[in-house]
C-alpha cells in the first residue's frame, strides 16, 4: 500500500519544480530582452494610460477624463505627439491596476510586468500538460525555449514593452481551454468572463460556447463579465461607462481602423478600398461601400466557420479544434489587433502544431508562425529597406502603394489567417450534428 503521503509530497515538488521553472522562464527572458520589464524615465507604454486612470481616480477626477492633461499632472512632462486623448481601456481593466496606483510610474510598469509575464509562461505550461508533454524534462524545454528564444519573439516582446494585457489574457484562454476539456464547465466560463471584462474582444469567445452547446459555461461566462461590470460602475460611476461606450470606443476604432499594422480582416479591406488618411495607404479603387460589405463578409465567413466547428464537435478533439479556431478568429474579426494580441494565440498554435506535426500541412504551419514570430517590419525591411521600415515603426512613412499594401504590409494578416484555416484543417474526431 502507498504511503498516504506520498502522492502530497510528489504534488508539492510538482509544484515547487513549475515555479522554479517560471521564475527561471521570467529571468532569462528578463535578460535576454535587455530587462524591458522596467521602462526607462519618461517612456509611455499602453500601461501608462491604466496607470494614469487609476491615479485620477485616486485623485477624485473621472478616469476618463483628459489622458494627455494626467500625463502632466502625474509624470510631470508633455504627451508624445499621438498620444491619446482617453484611456483606451474598458473600465473592467481597471480592476488589475488599482492596487499599482499610489507606485510612481516605472515601479508600476516593472510590477505589472513581472506579474502578468509568467502567466504568459504558464499558459503554455498549460497547452503542454493538456497535449501530452507532462514530464519534467519537456516543461524544462519548455522554460528554456521561452527563456531563450521568447526573448527573439517580437510580439511577446511588444508585450513586455508595452505593458500590455494579452500575457494575461493568453493565460485565461489557455486555463479556458484545459477547463473546457476536462468539463470543468463553470471554470471554463469564469475565465472567459473574466478576460471579457479587462478587454472586450475575448467576448467572442462566448460564439463558441453557444455553438458547442456549452451552457453551463456561458453562463458563468455572462455571470463573471456582468459582476465585474456591475463593480466598475458602482466603483467609477455611470459616467465612465457611457464615456467610454459613447466616445471612447468609436474614436479610437475610427483612429486605428486602417493602420498598416492592424491585423484584423476590416483593417485589411478598409485599408484596399476606404482608408484614412492617417494610414499612409493609397486604396486599390476608393469604394468605401465595397470595403465596408468585403469586411463584413469576410468577418462573417470566418465567424461562420468558427460557429460549424464547434458546432460539429463530437469529441474532446473536436472541441479542441473549434476552441482553438475561435481563438484565431478572436484576432481576425476584431476591431483592432496589434502584432501583440498574436500571443493570444497559444491554444490554436499548440492544438495545431500537435495536430499536424506529421502530416505535410506542417510546413505552411511553421511558415505562418515563423511571420507571427518576427517584427512585422521584418518583411517590408526585406523588400522595401531598412529606412522605410525604420518609418514604418513610427508611422511616418510614406503612402503605400496597392501592390505593396496587399504584398508585403498584410504579411502578418495573411499568417493570422492562414492559421485559422490550417486549425480547422487540423483532425477534430467524429463530426456530430451537421
Amino acid at each position: 500500500m502507498p504511503h498516504p503521503l506520498r502522492g502530497t509530497a510528489h504534488g508539492a515538488r510538482q509544484w515547487l519544480f513549475g515555479l522554479l521553472l517560471v521564475a527561471l522562464a521570467t529571468a532569462g527572458f528578463a535578460l535576454g530582452t535587455g530587462s524591458a520589464f522596467r521602462p526607462p524615465p519618461g517612456y509611455v507604454g499602453d500601461f501608462t494610460q491604466d496607470w494614469l486612470a487609476v491615479r485620477e481616480f485616486g485623485a477624485g477626477r473621472p478616469v476618463y477624463g483628459s489622458l494627455p492633461d494626467a500625463l502632466r499632472r502625474h509624470m510631470n512632462g508633455e504627451p508624445p505627439e499621438d498620444f491619446l486623448q482617453w484611456n483606451a481601456h474598458p473600465p473592467g481593466s481597471l480592476f488589475l491596476v488599482l492596487p499599482l496606483a499610489r507606485l510612481d510610474h516605472a515601479d508600476a510598469f516593472f510590477v505589472w510586468n513581472l506579474v502578468t509575464f509568467p502567466l504568459f509562461v504558464v499558459a503554455v505550461g498549460i497547452v503542454l500538460v493538456e497535449l501530452g508533454a507532462g514530464s519534467g524534462r519537456a516543461r524544462a524545454g519548455a522554460a528554456t525555449v521561452i527563456a531563450v528564444a521568447g526573448a527573439t519573439c517580437y510580439p511577446l516582446y511588444h508585450q513586455v514593452l508595452m505593458g500590455q494585457f494579452n500575457a494575461l489574457l493568453a493565460f485565461l484562454f489557455a486555463l479556458a481551454w484545459a477547463a473546457d476539456r476536462r468539463d470543468r464547465a463553470v471554470l471554463a466560463g469564469a475565465a472567459i468572463g473574466l478576460a471579457a471584462a479587462v478587454k472586450l474582444f475575448p467576448a467572442f469567445l462566448a460564439l463558441y460556447l453557444i455553438a458547442a452547446r456549452r451552457w453551463r459555461a456561458l453562463g458563468a461566462a455572462a455571470a463573471t463579465a456582468a459582476a465585474i461590470g456591475a463593480l466598475a460602475l458602482g466603483l467609477f460611476g455611470t459616467g465612465a461607462w457611457r464615456t467610454y461606450a459613447g466616445e471612447v470606443v468609436p474614436a479610437v476604432s475610427a483612429k486605428y481602423a486602417t493602420q498598416w499594422n492592424n491585423l484584423t480582416l476590416r483593417a485589411f479591406w478598409l485599408r484596399l478600398f476606404d482608408p484614412t488618411p492617417e494610414s499612409r495607404v493609397i486604396p486599390l479603387y476608393h469604394a468605401p461601400v465595397l470595403g465596408a460589405a468585403l469586411a463584413a463578409a469576410a468577418r462573417l465567413a470566418v465567424t461562420g466557420l468558427a460557429a460549424r466547428a464547434a458546432w460539429r464537435a463530437a469529441s474532446v478533439a473536436g472541441r479542441d479544434r473549434a476552441f482553438a479556431a475561435t481563438v484565431a478568429a478572436v484576432v481576425l474579426v476584431s476591431p483592432i489587433a496589434w502584432p501583440h494580441y498574436l500571443i493570444l494565440l497559444v491554444v490554436p498554435v499548440g492544438v495545431t502544431g500537435a495536430a499536424l506535426r506529421h502530416s505535410a500541412w506542417r510546413w505552411p504551419l511553421g511558415a505562418c508562425l515563423a511571420v507571427l514570430w518576427l517584427p512585422e517590419t521584418f518583411v517590408p525591411g526585406l523588400v522595401l529597406g531598412p529606412a522605410r521600415a525604420e518609418l514604418m515603426g513610427i508611422h511616418r512613412h510614406a503612402p503605400f502603394t496597392p501592390a505593396e499594401n496587399l504584398l508585403v504590409t498584410s504579411v502578418q494578416h495573411y499568417a493570422v489567417l492562414g492559421l485559422f484555416l490550417l486549425t480547422l484543417r487540423a483532425p477534430g474526431g467524429p463530426d456530430g450534428p451537421r
